[in-house]
């Protein structure tokens, strides 16, 4: 038995955020009623369908029109009995649908409401689109990022959208855990700005104590050297020598003894003080190792090492496979597929993935039957085009 196998969340987002929020939920049992727009939200086309396919797992989908009053009805309908309800849009979009939490809680005073946007539901930019890059932007964390002489770059993949969803679901739990308590529901609000600045946290308190702004150290780090990526004969590895007694054993096996003899290199503060000297001198003595032979030397040393994997030599990492992170399933449109699964293992539950991203409209009848929605008011729902069933053909060709 999942966790969550008793909560209903009624899911209105779109994108990431808010996906990847419910995905969580639904791996963990809720039962999640996805809502979409007749052409399908618009992530079911970027990066090759596969975005969605990975954070729609486990979802029941529908598509309804909530722009019209029978539209409307449907989701206030599935808001009465349901538990959570999620959104994503700008604020203010789902106040003018008559969706907005004061109208929902009207008929569901202990639903929890949470809403995602780029900037929260208060302050002068509430009304702004906001998006993951914009919060690594206004944040701080993209001019943190990059090489030195580089421009600020882009993180690699979609942190903070990922990361307000996570926030988001635990914000959810504390407060399906506090209408345990108190029978109240609640609003929870996150924004993917503060989302990014929260992960920004000890350069703020950094900035508050000495004044000093982060730099852009490319895979190296402001705190520690030699602490970065070196090249070998034949691929990079990231080396971190981050104490006294790790530099002693990495100079003594490397045959850079000499070093230890220098006062300017005796201290980490110091090596970071002249790290511009200290790593051409490392990177010159790497060089001429093997990755492989580099990486086993360190190993014997108990100095952290990484390897650089690509996404392919992810999936097939003896770790990654012992632990179970990544796992296949069967989709109609796509076959079989690689996700990720529920990152979090606990010894007495599962971490299952049960059902693959819905097609369009693949529940909309069966979810409005279970609102008693007769057999014939369903099909005239959808001549009016206030909902859409999965086409027939729908299984065999990409949406």
């Amino acid at each position: 038995m999942l966790p969550l196998e008793d909560i209903r969340v009624l899911d209105l987002s779109h994108a990431a955020a808010g996906p990847y929020c419910s995905m969580l939920l639904a791996d963990m049992g809720a039962e999640v009623v996805k809502i979409e727009p007749a052409h399908g939200e618009h992530f079911r086309q970027v990066l090759g369908s596969s975005i969605f396919v990975n954070l729609n797992r486990n979802k029941r989908g529908i598509v309804v029109n909530m722009a019209t009053p029978e539209g409307k009805d449907i989701v206030l309908k599935l808001a009465h009995q349901s538990d959570v309800m999620l959104e994503s849009f700008t604020p203010g979009s789902v106040d003018r649908l008559g969706l907005g939490y004061e109208a929902i809680k009207e008929s569901n005073p202990g639903i929890i409401y949470a809403s995602i946007s780029g900037f929260g539901q208060t302050g002068p930019y509430r009304d702004r689109p906001g998006y993951d890059v914009v919060a690594q932007a206004m944040s701080g964390l993209m001019l943190a990022t990059g090489t030195p002489d580089g421009p600020p770059v882009r993180i690699g993949t979609s942190l903070i959208d990922f990361s307000a969803g996570l926030f988001v679901a635990f914000g959810i739990i504390l407060a399906l855990r506090n209408r345990e308590k108190t029978g109240q529901g609640c609003r929870v609000d996150m924004s993917l700005l503060e989302t990014a600045i929260s992960w920004m946290n000890y350069w703020v308190t950094y900035y508050s104590m000495y004044q000093k702004l982060p730099q852009r150290w490319g895979s190296a780090h402001e705190m520690f050297a030699p602490y970065q990526v070196f090249a070998t004969k034949d691929k990079p590895i990231f080396v971190g020598v981050s104490t006294n007694k790790f530099f002693e054993a990495f100079c003594r096996a490397f045959g850079l003894e000499h070093l230890l003899e220098e006062e300017k290199f005796s201290t980490n503060e110091l090596r970071c003080q002249h790290r511009d000297e200290l790593v051409p001198l490392v990177a010159e003595a790497l060089k001429n190792y093997s990755s492989q032979e580099l990486l086993a030397k360190l190993e014997e040393l108990g100095i952290p090492n990484a390897p650089l994997l690509n996404i392919d030599e992810v999936i097939e990492h003896p770790q990654v496979q012992a632990r179970d992170i990544i796992a296949d399933m069967e989709h109609p449109l796509y076959g079989p597929v690689k996700m990720t699964k529920f990152p979090v293992h606990m010894s007495n539950m599962d971490r299952p993935l049960r059902a693959p991203a819905p097609l369009l409209g693949e529940h909309t009848e069966e979810v409005l039957l279970r609102l008693d929605y007769s057999p014939a008011e369903i099909e005239a729902l959808e001549q009016k085009g206030v909902i859409l069933r999965a086409r027939k053909d729908q299984a065999t060709r990409p949406v």
